[in-house]
This record gives structure tokens, C-alpha cells and sequence, in this order.
């Protein structure tokens, strides 16, 4: 299910929710509108929760995800 919050007049910021992107392999595009949006200041932070890993890939683009302004969270694959 996706929600969404359009069209909204400026200066309703803090109104806005917090998108929250459960990503385990941290594969969304670091241009991807959440973080453009945040990055303008027409959006809130997004916040990426992903899988604990020792893969490269995935820590690379962790930390491109984290420059590109969104909040990293590291949750364990058990739930944890």
C-alpha cells in the first residue's frame, strides 16, 4: 500500500509524514523524489530501513543514501 500527500500549499512541512522505506539491499535511487524533495525542502527526511549485512554493495550504497540526506536504519534479519 502507498500513501501519498500532493499538492500541498508551502509551509505545511511539519504537517507532512515521515516516509519510511523498507529497503533490506538499500536499492532506492539516491535521486529518487523522496530525497530530492528533502533535499529542496519540500519534504521530510525519508528514512531507510535495511538489513545488517557485510556486503559491499549494499554498504556502498548505504553510504550513498545517507550523503544523499535520508536517516539509515539497521535493523537484524530476525526482526530485531
Amino acid at each position: 500500500m502507498r500513501r501519498t500527500a500532493r499538492h500541498l500549499p508551502v509551509g505545511v512541512l511539519h504537517s507532512l509524514p515521515i516516509p519510511i522505506v523498507m529497503d533490506r539491499r538499500c536499492r532506492l535511487a539516491v535521486d529518487c523524489k523522496l530525497i530530492k524533495n528533502h533535499a529542496e525542502g519540500r519534504g521530510k527526511q525519508p528514512w531507510v530501513i535495511y538489513s545488517k549485512t557485510d556486503d559491499g554493495e549494499v554498504l556502498e550504497r548505504k553510504e550513498k543514501l545517507e550523503s544523499a540526506g535520508a536517516r539509515i536504519i539497521e535493523s537484524d534479519d530476525n526482526g530485531e
